[in-house]
């Protein structure tokens, strides 16, 4: 167990610290969210200083073995695609359709502003719930915690087999974080 100091909002917006202990940044950003507060900062602190808040990447973590499995991160990739870019294609084909046979501009609009939306949400719940389905193919465990280092790969910790996972999968910059 670690301990996490956090700022965060409540829901009138005033600014709120405190103190907590967790396995993982995640589950405490988790356990922030179940008091109803808004986490804007989360720092690990040891023996009382605070450690600076970098992302943890394969270097801060030398007692764990790397192992890739890419085959994980290739069937999000799959599903991402099955899921928001080849209907949000379709649409477009049926879009350029509609406008050869003269419909109104408002209607194409109308459906390409959906369906961008829609599918853009489809994909973004897709990859979220892929993400936390990872099994560790060593010892058959079900990690749903998972973390970026500072190239924004996803990496999967295993603390039974004291393995740490590299899907081979990058959540780009400005998508949200798990926990």
């Amino acid at each position: 167990m670690a301990t996490y100091k956090f700022k965060a909002l409540d829901a009138d917006g005033k600014h709120t610290e405190g103190v907590l202990e967790a396995a993982s940044s995640q589950e405490a950003r988790r356990m922030v969210k179940e008091q109803g507060l808004l986490p804007v900062a989360m720092e690990l602190t040891a023996g009382g200083d605070v450690l600076p808040a970098t992302p943890p990447g394969p270097k801060t973590k030398t007692a764990h073995e790397v192992a890739k499995d890419h085959a994980f991160g290739w069937r999000i990739r799959i599903r991402k695609l099955l899921v928001f870019q080849l209907p949000l294609f379709l649409l477009a084909g049926v879009e350029f359709y509609l406008f050869v046979q003269g419909k109104p501009t408002w209607l194409l609009g109308l459906l390409a502003f959906g369906g961008l939306i829609g599918f853009g949400i489809a994909g973004m719940v897709v990859e979220l719930k892929l993400l936390d389905t990872f099994v560790c193919p060593r010892c058959r465990k079900k990690l749903a915690n998972w973390d970026r280092d500072e190239k924004y790969h996803v990496f999967y910790d295993c603390h039974r087999c004291e393995v740490r996972w590299d899907i081979g999968y990058k959540m780009r910059p400005g998508r949200r974080k798990h926990g």
